[in-house]
């Protein structure tokens, strides 16, 4: 759904003085001494570019997390750890930063209608939360057993989003009638 996250510093240590999400048991536990660590290892960053031996003044970093550490996939997921209570009559699965987002209905246009609703929900979370849902890189699809040619569009923050026949999740290539033969295809060549 999203691939990016920049969330400011201060919303992370401050602002959530339970430490991310006001309902993570967890984390409400933390020490504070465990605590000011997350605090010096998530502030005091600069970053400059470097091109053919010239380097840019420093850049003061407020957001995010040091890209390549190992704890920015830990903390991010325990950040978005409550989207999934955002709509609980859809379905969710996440997967680092990969969530599917996903409804039972008997028609493609009340799929259509409760992915809408549901995706602006998410997207209003998001906001609150200091995150981005990026739109160009959500897709829909529809899985059914029969042919239907009927369009159904899914639509967030007033823009359609892509309608897919294939789409690759998490290494595997899907239809819409999961046949898994754009798979199989695919891995044999």
């Amino acid at each position: 759904m999203w691939s990016y996250f920049r969330v400011p510093v201060y919303h992370i240590v401050t602002e959530k003085h339970q430490f991310f999400l006001p309902n993570c048991q967890l984390l409400t536990s933390l020490s504070a001494l465990a605590l000011k660590w997350f605090e010096s290892y998530l502030t005091g960053r600069s970053q400059h570019v470097s091109v053919n031996n010239q380097h840019s003044s420093a850049l003061n970093l407020c957001t995010g997390v040091p890209q390549g550490s190992i704890l920015g996939p830990l903390l991010f997921s325990l950040y978005i750890n409550d989207l999934p209570s955002v709509c609980p009559d859809i379905k969710t699965q996440m997967y680092a930063d990969d969530t599917v987002v996903y409804v039972h209905a008997k028609t493609k246009h009340l799929a259509a209608a409760q992915l809408t609703k549901a995706m602006n929900q998410i997207t209003n979370w998001l906001n609150s939360s200091c995150l981005q849902l990026n739109v160009n890189k959500t897709v829909g699809m529809f899985f059914t057993k029969r042919q239907c040619n009927i369009v159904s569009n899914i639509i967030i923050s007033g823009q359609n989003i892509s309608i897919v026949p294939p789409f690759k999740y998490l290494g595997v290539i899907i239809d819409s009638n999961l046949s898994f033969k754009a798979h199989i295809k695919k891995s044999v060549q």
